[in-house]
């Protein structure tokens, strides 16, 4: 197999970009071979050891790049290993996480043929200042402070488990 792994996201305002790069750099240290990519920009799934994907929750839904870009490559996905993941809550409450957690789990639910080996969720960052269209029309949205709530050793963790799979050949 080769040792070459996709890292792909999609994202709105680059926090997602920002955990997608986090991976990659974690997974290169490690001996891989990393392509990074907005989900806008991957034409091709085949070569790949790993697809690592990623996208943010907005207002229940996956951010609709990703959604796109599972539809389009819908076959290729079923062959390769990918492991998922979501940034949802942006504040650390269980009331929060619990119903981002239960947004993915009813966005992955409508894709029943995506079948990542791994899902994690972590919350995110919001910063009102880098959001556009529709979402500046939001009054609520524009009243929000920005906060990162990103949990950067709880991501890590999660690479080093991928990295440990990847070196046993767990998939």
């Amino acid at each position: 197999m080769p040792d070459t792994l996709l890292v792909g996201y999609a994202s709105q305002s680059g926090s997602t970009e920002e955990v997608a790069e986090f991976i990659a750099l974690n997974l290169a240290e490690h001996g891989y071979m990393i392509d990074l990519l907005s989900v806008n920009y991957i034409r091709k799934l085949t070569g790949y050891r790993l697809i690592v994907l990623g996208a943010p929750l907005y207002y229940s839904h996956l951010h609709r790049d990703m959604r796109r870009f599972l539809k389009a490559h819908q076959s290729e996905l079923t062959v390769t290993p990918v492991a998922f993941y979501a940034l949802g809550p942006v504040h650390k409450t269980d009331e929060e996480y619990n119903g981002a957690k239960n947004q993915l789990a009813k966005e992955l639910a409508k894709l029943n043929w995506f079948k990542p080996f791994d899902v994690q969720l972590f919350t995110g960052m919001i910063d009102p200042a880098k959001l556009g269209f529709p979402y500046k029309l939001i009054p609520r949205i524009r009243e929000l402070e920005m906060t990162d709530e990103r949990n950067w050793d709880q991501i890590s963790a999660w690479v080093e488990s991928l990295a440990k799979k990847l070196e046993n050949d767990i998939f």
